[in-house]
C-alpha cells in the first residue's frame, strides 16, 4: 500500500479474499517512539514504492510552518482492520452431527467458483455433487412422478439448490416354479423355472433391463438353461451375494434375454445333521447301530442348517429298509413335527417309539434306517446304517510250531459283522466238578495302589492293597466273589470307607452286568498297634440267568459274550476316593457251572482286528497236555457291541514235548584211549522226570547213525552210558545223540551233541653224547643215551637196539627199568653204553627204539645215528698215567702199614695183665644175599641188534637205584 498520497486520517483497510485455501494474519510490532498519541503501537504499517517489491516503514512529508518535514514512523493506531472472505467447508462443522449431510450422507467434490464474491459478501458458496441410491420402494403412480424427501440441518445450512440427474429401476415380482430331487445320503438338488415374456404390458412405458432369479444364500446354482436349451450360467456372472442379505441372485441381462422358460439349477445342503439309533432298555436309551434278538430299537433325529442354525418348522419322517434294496421293511413309518432343542440342534424324538422289536423272527443283516425331513426350502435325506447282526466263529487247530516253540491257534471269523471289531481268546483249565471255596484266580495281593480325597485343602490318602477275584469264566447264574484290603494311610484320623464293585462289559463300561456296594467299615489311623488301619471287603456279585425267550439281561443293559471286566471304586464318607479297573479280564459263556466250570490260563485280547482270519500263538505252558486237554473259549465284539448268540469253544489235544537236561561229559575232554561217561535226565519240557524208558545212545559213522548202546531211565530219569574211546574211529570231533522214541501222552525227543576226543602227539627225543671229550683207539670209552618224552602221551620203551660200525664189542652199564616202562610227558631216562674201540678212525652208532602209547596201545618206532670219532692216545698220557698209578700205590702201602700198626699199638695198650686170652675174632662182613653179585661172566662179542628183555638178563648188569 502507498501512503504517500493518503491524507493524516484514520483509514479503514478492507482486505478481501477469494480463496478459500488461504487464511491471513495480521503482526503487531512494538514501537516506543513519539507519534502515537497512546504511547504505544498497535499495527504497524508498510508501504511499497516499487509495486510491492519492497516493503518500508511508512513515513510522511508533514508540511511545516516554512518547510515540510517528515514525519516519524507512522502508526496505524487507532486503526481497524476488517477482514472479509468466503465460507469453507469447515465453517459447517460445528460438531460431529452437524457436517454438511444430506440424509446423513455427505456432499462431495465441494468447490468455490473464483470472483463470485468479487461483488457481493453474501453467505451464498460453491458447489457439490451428492449421489444416492434410494433402497426404499417407491409405488409406482400411473402419472410415474416420484417424490424423494431429503433431510438436512437447517440452523446450519439454510438451502440448497439442486439441479437434478436421476434414473429409475422398476420392477415386479412373479413366481419361479420350483422342483427339487432328493437321493439320500446327497444333496437335494432343485430347479426354478421361469417363463420370461419381452411383450409383457409392462415393457410398453419402460424398457427392459434385467431379471434376477432370488434364492436363499445356502443354494448354489450350477447351471442356467436358456429357452434355447443352452448353458448360460457362464455367462451371466454366476452368483452374486449381498452383504446383510440372506439372499443371493443370477442375473439375466437384456443381451441374454429373450422369451421362454428359464431353468436354473441349484443344490441346497442336506440338511441332517446327524442321526441315532438306540435300544430301548426298560425306558433307558442306550445309543448303538448294532442289535441282537431281545433289543427294541428306537430313532433320534437333529436337524441344524449350514450355519449351524435351526431351521423353521419341518416334519421329520423315519422308515426301515431291508438291506441291499429299496424295500422298506413291515414297519410303520414314524412321522413327526414335534421337536426339542438340544445342543443347538432341532431333535425329533418320535416319542421314542420302538420302530423294530428284534426276535428271532427278524432275518439277520445289515439294515438301514432312512430319515428325511423338509419344511418347504430346506431338506434333509440320509441314512443310517445298522446292523441286526452276530459273529460266527470256526476254530481249526491248535498245533506246536517248533520253530518258535509255541503253540498256535488257527481259525476263521466265518461271518464278521463290521469292518473293525474285538476278539478274546483263552485258554481254560476246566474245574467242573470241584469246590475250593478259598481259591482265587485272580490275585493281586501286593496291589498297594494309593488314592486320596482333598477335604478343607488337606489331603487324605488311602490305599487299595490287594484285590482278589475268583472266577474269569462267567456262567450264567453263577456268584463271583471279590476280596479286597483296604488301607487307611493317614497318620491321625480315622476313614470311614466303602468300595463299589461292578462287572462291566469290556467294550462298554456304562454296560452294567452287576454291580453292589460294601457296608461302610471304619478304618482307624495308620499305624494303630489294634491292626484296625486294614480292614477286609467281601463282597458277591451275581451273573443273570438267561430269560426265557433266550435273552440274557444285565443290570442297565443287555449281556454280550463279549467279554467282562471288574471296576472297583473306592469311597472314604460316601466321597470318591478312586477307581481300579482291573486288567484281568473274564470271559462269558453259555453253560452254567453245573456243565462246564474252569478258569483262564492264559488270553489274547485283540483289538481293531480288520482280518477275519485268526492265527494266535499261545506259550507252551498257557496249554494243558495229555492226558488232559486244552480248551479255548472265544468272546467277539465289535464297536456297537454286536456279539454272538452261540458259544464258541473248542478241546485239543496236545503232546507234551520231551528233553535230555543236564547233559555232562566225564571227563570233559577225554583222551584217546580213555573211557568217558555220558550222563544226562530225561524230562518233560516243564521238568518232569521220565522213568523206565529205553533211551538209545547212538553214534554218527560214515553218514549213518550206529547204536552204541541201550539204557533203562532211572530215578528222576537218569542215564549213564559208559563209552570206551578205542572203539570209536580215530577223529577228534564225534558226533553222539540221546533218542527217545516217546509215548502216546509225550512227544519223543532225539538231543544231538558232540565229543573232543583229544589226540595224543607220541613224540621222543634221542640224543647220544659220548663221555669223553675225545674217544682213543684201543681204550674202553662210554656213551649216553638220552631218551626224552617231547609228546603228550605216556609212553612204555618196549625195545631198544643198536647197530655199531665197525662192529665192535659193547655192553649197557646203566638203565633205569622204571622209566623206562612209565615214560611221562616232560620225562626222560639215561642209558649207558661201555664200548671197546679197537684201532680204528670212527665209530658210528645207530639206535631204534619201539615206544608204546600205553592208554592207545600205539606204538611208534623212533630212529636215530651219530658217529664218533676216535684219537691215537698221546705218549704223555701214558706216563702221567704211570706216575699216578705208582703214587696211589706207594701211598696206599704207606696207608695199609700206618694202619696195622696203630691197631697193633691199640691192642697192646688196652688189654690188660690178668685178662685171659679171647677167642680171635671173625674177619669180613655181612651182606645181603640180594646185593651179592653174580661172578662175572666173559663178554660175549656184541651183536648187532639186542632187545631191552636180553640185555636185562645179561650177567654183570648193574641197576641204578633211584
Amino acid at each position: 500500500m502507498n501512503t504517500l498520497n493518503l491524507g493524516l486520517y484514520n483509514y479503514f483497510i478492507v482486505i478481501k479474499s477469494n480463496s478459500s485455501d488461504l487464511i491471513y494474519s495480521l503482526a503487531t510490532i512494538p514501537r516506543e517512539t513519539f507519534g502515537d498519541p497512546e504511547k504505544r503501537v498497535d499495527h504497524q504499517l508498510k508501504m511499497s514504492n516499487d509495486a510491492g517489491l519492497s516493503w518500508n516503514n511508512a513515513y510522511k512529508l508533514v508540511p511545516g510552518p516554512t518547510t515540510p518535514y517528515q514525519s516519524e514512523q507512522l502508526d496505524a493506531s487507532p486503526f481497524i482492520l476488517n477482514v472479509t472472505r468466503g465460507y469453507m467447508p469447515s465453517d459447517f462443522y460445528i460438531s460431529e452431527d452437524d457436517n454438511l449431510n444430506i440424509d446423513n450422507i455427505p456432499i462431495e467434490n465441494l468447490a468455490i467458483n473464483y470472483g463470485i464474491y468479487s461483488a457481493s459478501s453474501a453467505l451464498t458458496w460453491g458447489l457439490g455433487r451428492w449421489d444416492n441410491d434410494f433402497t426404499s420402494e417407491i409405488l409406482n403412480n400411473t402419472a410415474n412422478d416420484f417424490r424423494i424427501d431429503l433431510n438436512w440441518n437447517t440452523e446450519t445450512i439454510k438451502g440448497f439448490k439442486f439441479n437434478v440427474s436421476y434414473s429409475v429401476k422398476a420392477y415386479w415380482k412373479e413366481p419361479a416354479l420350483a422342483f427339487y430331487n432328493a437321493s439320500y445320503n446327497t444333496l437335494p438338488r432343485w430347479n426354478f423355472n421361469f417363463t420370461f415374456d419381452s411383450a409383457h404390458e409392462n415393457f410398453n412405458q419402460w424398457d427392459f433391463y434385467e431379471f434376477w432369479f432370488l434364492y436363499p444364500q445356502y443354494f448354489n446354482a450350477t447351471g442356467l438353461i436358456d429357452p434355447g436349451l443352452e448353458d448360460i450360467y457362464n455367462e451371466t456372472g454366476k452368483e452374486t451375494r449381498y452383504d446383510n442379505s440372506p439372499l443371493d441372485s443370477t442375473i439375466v441381462n437384456s443381451t441374454l434375454a429373450s422369451s421362454g422358460i428359464y431353468t436354473l439349477k441349484t443344490i441346497s445342503p442336506n440338511i441332517i445333521d446327524n442321526m441315532h439309533s438306540y435300544i430301548d432298555y426298560y425306558g433307558s436309551l442306550l445309543e448303538t447301530n448294532g442289535f441282537m434278538y431281545g433289543d427294541n430299537i428306537t430313532v433320534r433325529l437333529d436337524i441344524q442348517d449350514q450355519d449351524g442354525k435351526i431351521p423353521k418348522g419341518g416334519i421329520a419322517n423315519v422308515s426301515l429298509f431291508y438291506p441291499g434294496n429299496s424295500t422298506k421293511y413291515p414297519t410303520p413309518e414314524q412321522s413327526t413335527s414335534i421337536y426339542a432343542i438340544i445342543d443347538d440342534a432341532k431333535t425329533y424324538s418320535f416319542n421314542n417309539d420302538t420302530i423294530l422289536a428284534v426276535n428271532d423272527d427278524v432275518p439277520l443283516d445289515d439294515y438301514y434306517l432312512a430319515f428325511f425331513w423338509s419344511n418347504g426350502t430346506a431338506i434333509g435325506c440320509k441314512t443310517l446304517k445298522i446292523y441286526i447282526d452276530a459273529y460266527e466263529v470256526e476254530l481249526n487247530d491248535l498245533f506246536y510250531e517248533s520253530t518258535l516253540d509255541v503253540n498256535t491257534l488257527s481259525g476263521i471269523v466265518s461271518n464278521q459283522v463290521y469292518d473293525r471289531y474285538s476278539l478274546l481268546l483263552a485258554t481254560v483249565n476246566e474245574t467242573t466238578g470241584l469246590n475250593n471255596p478259598n481259591f482265587y484266580l485272580v490275585n493281586q495281593s501286593n496291589l498297594d495302589q494309593e488314592y486320596s480325597i482333598i477335604v478343607s485343602g488337606n489331603e487324605i490318602p488311602i490305599m487299595l492293597k490287594s484285590f482278589l477275584q475268583n472266577e474269569t469264566i462267567l456262567n450264567p447264574g453263577e456268584n463271583v466273589k471279590f476280596s479286597l484290603k483296604v488301607q487307611n494311610m493317614h497318620e491321625l484320623i480315622d476313614l470311614d470307607v466303602s468300595i463299589n464293585v461292578k462287572l462291566v462289559a469290556l467294550g462298554n463300561e456304562n454296560w452294567i452286568i452287576d454291580e453292589t456296594t460294601s457296608i461302610v467299615q471304619n478304618l482307624a489311623f495308620e499305624g494303630d498297634p489294634s491292626g484296625n488301619d486294614v480292614k477286609d471287603f467281601s463282597v458277591e456279585l451275581q451273573i443273570p440267568e438267561f430269560e426265557l425267550d433266550g435273552t440274557w439281561r444285565g443290570q442297565n443293559a443287555p449281556i454280550r459274550k463279549g467279554g467282562a471286566k471288574t471296576i472297583v471304586t473306592i469311597y472314604i464318607s460316601d466321597k470318591l476316593a478312586g477307581v481300579y479297573e482291573s486288567s484281568d479280564y473274564a470271559l462269558l459263556i453259555n453253560d452254567s457251572e453245573e456243565i462246564f466250570e474252569g478258569y483262564i490260563i492264559a488270553l489274547k485280547y485283540k483289538t481293531e482286528k480288520t482280518s477275519g482270519s485268526i492265527v494266535e500263538a499261545f506259550q507252551r505252558e498257557d496249554c494243558l497236555y495229555l492226558p488232559e486237554t486244552t480248551k479255548v473259549f472265544v468272546n467277539i465284539f465289535d464297536k456297537n457291541l454286536v456279539s454272538s448268540y452261540e458259544q464258541f469253544n473248542k478241546s485239543f489235544s496236545l503232546k507234551s514235548n520231551s528233553e535230555f537236561r543236564d547233559m555232562m561229559i566225564t571227563p570233559e575232554a577225554p583222551l584217546r584211549g580213555e573211557i568217558f561217561n555220558l550222563t544226562t535226565r530225561l524230562t518233560s519240557e516243564f521238568g518232569s522226570a521220565i522213568e523206565n524208558q529205553n533211551v538209545t545212545l547212538q553214534y554218527y559213522k560214515q553218514g549213518a547213525w550206529n547204536n552204541l548202546s541201550l539204557q533203562l531211565t532211572g530215578v528222576n530219569g537218569s542215564l549213564l552210558f559208559s563209552i570206551d574211546s578205542l572203539d570209536l574211529n580215530k577223529e577228534e570231533m564225534h558226533v553222539f545223540r540221546f533218542k527217545w522214541l516217546g509215548t502216546q501222552f509225550i512227544t519223543g525227543s532225539t538231543e544231538n551233541f558232540t565229543v573232543e576226543i583229544r589226540q595224543q602227539i607220541n613224540l621222543v627225543s634221542l640224543n647220544l653224547r659220548a663221555n669223553n671229550v675225545q674217544i682213543y683207539r684201543n681204550e674202553i670209552t662210554t656213551i649216553n643215551l638220552r631218551i626224552e618224552n617231547i609228546g603228550e602221551s605216556t609212553l612204555k620203551i618196549i625195545d631198544l637196539s643198536f647197530d655199531l660200525t665197525p662192529n665192535l664189542n659193547y655192553e649197557i652199564v646203566e638203565i633205569n627199568n622204571l622209566e623206562l616202562m612209565k615214560l611221562l610227558p616232560g620225562a626222560s631216562t639215561t642209558l649207558t653204553l661201555q664200548v671197546e674201540v679197537s684201532n680204528i678212525p670212527e665209530i658210528s652208532i645207530s639206535l631204534s627204539i619201539n615206544a608204546q602209547n600205553i592208554l592207545t596201545l600205539e606204538n611208534e618206532i623212533f630212529e636215530t645215528s651219530k658217529v664218533f670219532q676216535t684219537y691215537i692216545k698221546p705218549i704223555t698220557d701214558y706216563i702221567q698215567e704211570s706216575i699216578a698209578l705208582i703214587t696211589l700205590a706207594i701211598f696206599a702201602v704207606i696207608a695199609v702199614l700206618t694202619y696195622i700198626i696203630v691197631k697193633r699199638a691199640i691192642r697192646t695198650i688196652e688189654t690188660p695183665i690178668e685178662e685171659p686170652a679171647r677167642k680171635k675174632r671173625r674177619r669180613g662182613r655181612y651182606v645181603p644175599v640180594a646185593e651179592i653179585s653174580k661172578d662175572t661172566e666173559e663178554m660175549k662179542e656184541s651183536e648187532s641188534k639186542t632187545d631191552l628183555d636180553s640185555l636185562l638178563k645179561e650177567e654183570g648188569l648193574k641197576d641204578k637205584e633211584n
